[in-house]
Order: C-alpha cells, then structure tokens, then sequence
C-alpha cells in the first residue's frame, strides 16, 4: 500500500511540473487567425495566382498597310477596356477605342470643288480653308493567356490575346458653316468614304500587376485586320458607288495602364506557430 501510495503521488508531482507557471489543464495552444491586412499575408500574395478585374486605359500608334495604306498615313488611338484574369492566368474581356489622325493621302476627292488655283470659294467670294483629317472606332471582344516567368509574381509575365469585333473609318471635313453650300452636314456624306466591317486582332507582349499594386501595365505588339467595304450609296467625286471589298490592316506599339480591381476572398488564411 505504501508503494502504490508513493507512485501516485510522484505521478502527481510530475503532471504539475509538465504545465507552464499559471496555465489551467484545459487551455492549450491555438492557431492564430491572421486578418486580411496582415503583412505576411499580402506578402504571400503576390506569390499566387489571383483573379483580377482590370480597368485599362490604352494608348496605340499604328502603321496601315494593304487598303489602309492607299487612304491614310500613320495614326493614334485611345481606348479604355474592361479585363477579368482568372487564377488560371485566362483573360477575357472587351475594349473601345477612337482612332485619330492629321495623315490623309486619298486627298483629291475635293477636287471637283476647287478653281483652277486649287482654292475652294466660298458663297461671301472669299477663299474657305478646308481640312481633311482621319476619324474612327474599333470595338473588340477578346480572350487570351499570361504566362508567368517570375516565380515571386505569378499574376505577371508574357501575354497572348486574339480577339474579333467591329472598326470604321472615315475622312473628317473640316469646313466654314454655311459657306460652302457642297459641303454641308448633307453632302458631306457624298466625300467622307465612311467604311466599316468586322475586324481581327492579335496581340503580343508584357502583362505586369506590381505585388505592391503601385504599377500595373501591359504593353506590346498590337495587329488589326479588317475585312470592310463603303457604306455609302453614292461617292460625288467618282460620280459612282464604291464596291469594293477591303483589307484594312492597322499595326503597331500598344501601352495599357492598369486600375487592378482584386475581389476579396472568404476563405481565412490561417500561420500556425
């Protein structure tokens, strides 16, 4: 008895020392929620995969070539675009831009207006300054793949993308209201060559969301190829209706500056230490 006694209180004594100095029996240590602003958290963030809604602003200069080429010279364009990137780096989305240009080579279509000296006359006698100049759109749907190539950034690295949609173009005369009775917003329409159809679209380069979402842009090679034609019934100048089927091809420098929008997750992260 006196053994047992000795054994049970020696197992007693040992329990007691295995405790940390003022713990209860019952607490043991527990995983530590950590909240969505924690630093180790967003540190490990920019390591993974994200879904990312992306609100660009894009910049474009464009070289044309085939049909293009024979009406206008070198242009801009700006467009905003509205970008989902998937956690597994797809991207899909849409895009509008306005194209803008001073460079138009298909300019004798006034010649049938001018004197002899090349000037147009007004109804007040005088001479009229008249301007011609590049005006347009494209509206694109598109779809595409990053690629990462840094292993701490996996929200960045090359993109792909094609898309299809819609581009039109036209010449913008610029004349004096009411002075020129042939160029009214009427007849105007006899000499702007207004042409649209569909369009496709590639797009190479560089797609980069900073970890720290201070920079984020893409930037690259950007292709068009429209497959357009008139819209007009009557071309004054010609004296006939423009038929002809077109390939109108716009390439060149892209630069997209990022709004990058991160839904929040529910799931809770959780360090254990």
């Amino acid at each position: 008895m006196r053994a047992l006694y000795l054994l049970l209180c020696f197992l007693g004594v040992m329990r007691v020392f295995g405790q940390h100095p003022g713990q209860h029996p019952s607490q043991r240590p527990t995983p530590m929620k950590k909240s969505a602003n924690d630093p180790l958290k967003i540190k490990f963030r920019g390591m993974e995969k994200r879904k990312v809604v992306n609100l660009s602003f894009n910049y474009d200069f464009q070289f044309p070539s085939r049909d293009m080429a024979k009406r206008f010279g070198n242009n801009s364009a700006l467009g905003i675009g509205c970008f989902v990137k998937t956690k597994s780096n797809f991207i899909w989305g849409g895009e509008l831009s306005f194209m803008f240009g001073p460079n138009v080579k298909e300019n004798t279509i006034l010649d049938s207006l001018t004197n002899s000296s090349g000037n147009v006359i007004g109804i007040n006698g005088s001479y009229s300054r008249i301007g011609l100049s590049e005006r347009g759109y494209f509206l694109m749907s598109k779809v595409g793949k990053v690629i990462p190539f840094l292993k701490q950034n996996k929200n960045s690295g090359f993109i792909v993308s094609g898309g299809v949609g819609f581009i039109q173009h036209k010449l913008k005369i610029t004349a004096p209201d009411g002075d020129i009775p042939a160029l009214n917003k009427t007849y105007k329409k006899g000499y702007d060559r207004l042409t649209n159809g569909m369009v496709l679209n590639g797009f190479v380069g560089v797609y980069y969301l900073d970890r720290k979402h201070f920079i984020n842009f893409y930037a690259g090679y950007n292709y068009m190829h429209g497959f357009t034609q008139s819209r007009r019934d009557w071309d004054f100048d010609t004296m006939r209706q423009d038929k002809q089927k077109r390939n109108d091809v716009l390439s060149g420098f892209r630069f997209g500056w990022i709004i990058p929008l991160y839904p929040s997750s529910k799931t809770d992260e959780y360090i254990f230490y």
